[in-house]
Formats: C-alpha cells, sequence, structure tokens
C-alpha cells in the first residue's frame, strides 16, 4: 500500500515557510548533492618519481564553503613492472584548474605514500584503484579535484593499464 501527500504549502507554527534547514535537509552530515563521473582514460604511464596529473578531475558548485567533500576513486587498475622493489603510488589533490602536482593542494599534506599505493614485491602486480577521503577544510565553493600519481622507485606504472575498463569518480557535498 502507497499513500500520496500532496500540499500547496508548508507554514510553521509561528506563520514563516520553512526553509530547508527547518525540514533537517542541512543537517550535519546530511549529503546535500553527489557529483560523479566515469572515465575510460587512456593509458598513462610513467618512471616519474614526481607526481604526474592522471587526467582524472571532478568539480561541483557547493552551497556552502563551510560544507565538506567525499572524494572517492575506484575501479580501473593500476599495474606496476618488473622492478622490485617498485610501486605505483596515488593522491587527490584540491587545486582548481590547474593539472600541476603542489603538495600545498594534496589532501595528504604530501605524504610519501599518498593515498594508494600498488606495491611490486616480485615480479608484475596489478590493482583495482580503491581511495577516498573526506575534505574537511574545502574553503571555496567550486572546489576541482585531480587525482595524481608516481613511480616509488624509478619503474614503469601505469594509472591505468587497460582501455575498456572504468575509473569512477565522486564527490559528496556534507552539511558541515
Amino acid at each position: 500500500m502507497s499513500s500520496i501527500l500532496k500540499v500547496d504549502q508548508i507554514q510553521l507554527s509561528n506563520g514563516n515557510t520553512p526553509t530547508a534547514g527547518d525540514l533537517g535537509l542541512n543537517d550535519t552530515g546530511t549529503v546535500l548533492q553527489v557529483a560523479s563521473q566515469s572515465f575510460n582514460p587512456s593509458i598513462v604511464q610513467t618512471t616519474s618519481q614526481s607526481m604526474l596529473n592522471t587526467g582524472l578531475s571532478l568539480g561541483l558548485t557547493m552551497s556552502s564553503a563551510s560544507n565538506k567533500c567525499l572524494v572517492m576513486v575506484s575501479g580501473g587498475h593500476g599495474y606496476v613492472g618488473n622492478g622490485y622493489p617498485n610501486g605505483l603510488i596515488s593522491t587527490i589533490c584540491r587545486n582548481g584548474g590547474t593539472t600541476t602536482y603542489s603538495t600545498a593542494n594534496d589532501l595528504t599534506g604530501g605524504a610519501v605514500y599518498g593515498m594508494e599505493q600498488i606495491y611490486n614485491g616480485t615480479t608484475l602486480n596489478t590493482a583495482g584503484h580503491s581511495f577516498s577521503f573526506l575534505d574537511t577544510s574545502v574553503g571555496t565553493t567550486t572546489p576541482v579535484y585531480r587525482v595524481f600519481f608516481r613511480s616509488r622507485s624509478g619503474g614503469n606504472v601505469i594509472f591505468h593499464e587497460q582501455s575498456g575498463s572504468f575509473i569512477n569518480m565522486t564527490i559528496m557535498e556534507i552539511a558541515g
């Protein structure tokens, strides 16, 4: 059994029309909006030990700069070639329109092993991407997040190893 409630207007006992906050829609922790995109990027590889842009980026227009953003990356797969010990290290930066890595924009603050590491202990290794971060100090109403990666020790690493597999990036604005 289902019911339908139809009203022309909701009025509070004080005579005012309720706001989203009055209805509990902006309570701390409430997901206010979601932006998501699937990427099927071309192969992106390097032997560099400096962070490089993967081409994955996503932004949204937030209702308040004091809210938080939960940023998630999943799917696809990274590849680490021969050359023990080596690894693929990746991270997320909040950096607007720039495609250049900066420790100041890295959500980890430039942590040595980033947010994700696919490590090569013996020969070849591959693994799906799965990392996320709750950005509690967004400070802007138009954040753009980008994914960067590097080689741990100078061996060949591929952030996205095979076309035909997708990497998904999702951002959720959460009321702060």
